[in-house]
């Protein structure tokens, strides 16, 4: 059972960052300067 929290914990928390770097990246979207943030998933095993 605390595999499972675990598990599905990580999937949303990883949704989540992703999240917040598009919305990052969509409101600094006519910023002079700005470069773009890609989220980037790792298998931490």
């Amino acid at each position: 059972m605390d595999r499972l929290i675990y598990t599905a914990l990580s999937g949303a928390s990883q949704t989540l960052y992703e999240q917040q770097i598009s919305a990052n990246n969509l409101a600094n979207v006519n910023t002079n300067g700005f470069r773009a943030d890609m989220a980037m998933a790792t298998n931490n095993r």
